[in-house]
């Protein structure tokens, strides 16, 4: 179950950040350490007119549930951390081969 969380972690977090490279300029170097929270904020800041204050609320909250409040508030350096400190660690490389293999099929 944790390493399907992870899975998914990893896919959110890359969605995220393909949607801020791609359309608004952002280099994956400058969002590396956000969190989910913090990227989550910054597409919804730049998203014109679609009621910021009122997307953001259900959208935090949807993420929470999906992915676990630490996946989504805690940045990738915290989450590593407490990763490497649980019994199975999930790397990102393992997360992305194992959606990989998913999506292939």
């Amino acid at each position: 179950m944790n390493h399907l969380v992870n899975a998914n972690h990893i896919a959110v977090r890359r969605e995220l950040v393909d949607r801020l490279t791609k359309n608004w300029g952002f280099t994956e170097a400058q969002l590396a350490d956000l969190s989910v929270f913090h990227l989550v904020n910054i597409l919804m800041l730049l998203a014109p007119h679609y009621g910021y204050l009122g997307q953001f609320a259900p959208t935090v909250q949807a993420l929470r549930e999906t992915l676990g409040e630490g996946a989504v508030f805690d940045k990738p350096t915290e989450l590593r951390a407490k990763t490497n400190s649980a019994a199975e660690p999930v790397t990102e490389d393992e997360g992305m081969a194992t959606e990989k293999k998913a999506t292939v099929n």
